[in-house]
């Protein structure tokens, strides 16, 4: 009776996943078990057939000159007449990321002091992504890290008195770094009155004059009210 050639075959380390970017290369590959083994490495595209793949023993070097590159990828390990087939791993093509969009998309943003405060970008590409936060302390410049991770989306839960700058993103993957637009984010403080209009008592036709004492952040605006009633014109501090 004829004897099989080779022995027994065993996959023990499956393809994984391999992210390639325009003009780099991959590695991917197999761990296998048995005598005098031989690989055949099949790739398949968007679900359809497995065509066979030239080169490669248990890694195969996968060079990213175009996007036909990526797909699931499996090898046919033989030793004589035994073979089994991987499960398939997989080699994505990693496309840089582009910011499609910023909100707010207000370039000034006056936030009152002790409220919250957020921006989120709108992020097209490969993910994963790793998302910087930042705030300078003008248009121009790099800003100083505040948040580093994957969120798209920044959240300051109360605007505290220093919480006023440029505040931007930076997003990156293994293709590229871009940054969003900048929002300038003043915070506010409360309007507060310092000093009350003092009480006056005048003739008949003379002139009086009331003032004011106001504090606040950004530029303060004044309406005068008599019994109720707005006066039209009385606009000032005084």
């Amino acid at each position: 009776m004829e004897q099989p050639i080779g022995g027994a075959v065993a996959v023990v380390k499956q393809p994984g996943l391999v992210r390639v970017v325009e003009g780099g290369v991959g590695v991917i590959g197999v761990g296998a078990e048995g005598e005098g083994l031989e690989y055949t490495w099949e790739r398949s595209v968007s679900g359809g057939d497995w065509v066979l793949v030239s080169g490669g023993g248990a890694e195969l070097t996968v060079k990213a000159d175009s996007r036909e590159v990526a797909g699931r990828y499996r090898v046919r390990v033989r030793s004589g007449k035994y073979e089994v087939v991987s499960a398939p791993g997989e080699v994505v093509w990693v496309e840089a990321p582009v910011v499609r969009s910023m909100e707010p998309s207000l370039q000034r943003m006056e936030v009152p002091l002790g409220a919250r405060f957020s921006a989120r970008v709108d992020v097209g590409g490969t993910g994963p992504f790793r998302v910087k936060w930042l705030r300078a302390m003008g248009a121009q410049g790099v800003g100083d890290l505040i948040s580093e991770g994957s969120a798209v989306e920044y959240v300051l839960g109360s605007a505290g008195r220093g919480a006023s700058g440029w505040y931007y993103a930076e997003i990156s993957n293994e293709a590229g770094t871009v940054e969003s637009a900048r929002v300038e984010v003043a915070v506010l403080e409360a309007v507060g009155i310092v000093q009350q209009p003092e009480n006056v008592e005048t003739e008949t036709d003379a002139r009086v004059v009331l003032g004011v004492e106001a504090k606040g952040g950004g530029t303060l605006t004044y309406q005068w009210y008599r019994n109720g009633v707005a006066i039209e014109g009385a606009v000032g501090q005084q």
